[in-house]
């Protein structure tokens, strides 16, 4: 209830109207899906050292399974939905980061690594929220 007005910005963002409309332009579509495959390369990377800081195994395997999940997810992308919009698995080893992009993976990779396990889950969660 206390991010209630965040999620209604973030809804209202044009972007993702768009995206969800279907008018969002082809060349800025295909943008937003590079970005992402190279988002879930380095969110997975991140899952995977919350796994390692985990206090049990249940958790472990819980952020493994996300870790491998969003593995599976990037692949899924480059075999099948990126080749529609012409992007190539060169493409996508070649891409740059945007700058927004870059900042928060490496701030998830930081905090990941450096932190505790209870600040490196609080850092991936809204990820999670947010897709739910």
């Amino acid at each position: 209830d206390r991010i209630a007005p965040i999620m209604a910005e973030i809804e209202a963002l044009p972007l993702l109207q768009r995206l969800s409309d279907g008018t969002l332009p082809p060349e800025v579509f295909r943008h937003y899906i590079l970005q992402d495959a190279l988002y879930l390369k380095h969110y997975a990377r991140c899952l995977a050292i919350v796994a390692a800081k985990a206090p049990d195994n249940a958790q472990v395997l819980r952020f493994l399974g996300s870790a491998q999940k969003a593995i599976t997810v990037e692949q899924g992308l480059h075999a099948g939905f990126l080749t529609q919009f012409g992007i190539t698995s060169a493409d996508v080893t070649s891409a740059e980061p945007s700058p927004a992009g870059f900042a928060y993976t490496n701030f998830l990779l930081a905090t990941a690594y450096h932190s505790s396990y209870a600040v490196a889950l609080s850092s991936i969660l809204p990820c999670f929220w947010i897709y739910w």
